[in-house]
């Protein structure tokens, strides 16, 4: 008896080598395999990542562009507020002898002649205008028009 019990565990240590060897060329075949796993679910990440930054991107820019907008009628808005509750601006001579309000013979009120542009009193979409000084007007877009503020009399 003690020397047949001896010889089971032998056996089974030699069964447990030959499996154990079996089981590392598995081992390879199941690395490999889970490496292709692991490889394919980067890619989907990857491409997840990707597809998320690619919407974000999008929405980010329509939420930009809204506000964009937003801002551009607000500050239109303002403007023209401004232009009328603004006082018309106090002309000098040679400014006065450029607009409609100077006489046709060239001279203003103050009998001083100065030479005066032809003004007629239609004002054409190829009709070049001159502002007779800065921040008077405004031209801003409204439904499809192009609409002009400004604050002389």
């Amino acid at each position: 008896d003690g020397g047949g019990g001896g010889a089971l565990p032998e056996g089974l240590k030699q069964a447990a080598e030959a499996q154990a060897k079996m089981g590392d060329d598995n081992d390879g075949e199941e690395d490999e395999e889970e490496a292709m796993i692991e490889a394919r679910a980067r890619r989907r990440t990857i491409a997840r990542q990707k597809h998320f930054k690619n919407e974000a991107k999008k929405r980010i820019m329509r939420v930009c562009k809204q506000a964009m907008s937003m801002l551009d009628d607000a500050c239109d808005q303002i403007g023209k507020r401004f232009l009328s509750d603004r006082l018309p601006p106090a002309l000098l001579a040679p400014e006065r002898c450029l607009t409609k309000g100077g006489t046709s013979d060239g001279s203003d009120n103050d009998g001083i002649h100065h030479h005066h542009h032809d003004a007629s009193d239609k004002i054409w979409p190829n009709t070049l205008c001159r502002l007779v000084r800065p921040s008077i007007a405004r031209l801003v877009i409204e439904d499809d028009k192009a609409v002009l503020y400004h604050c002389l009399d």
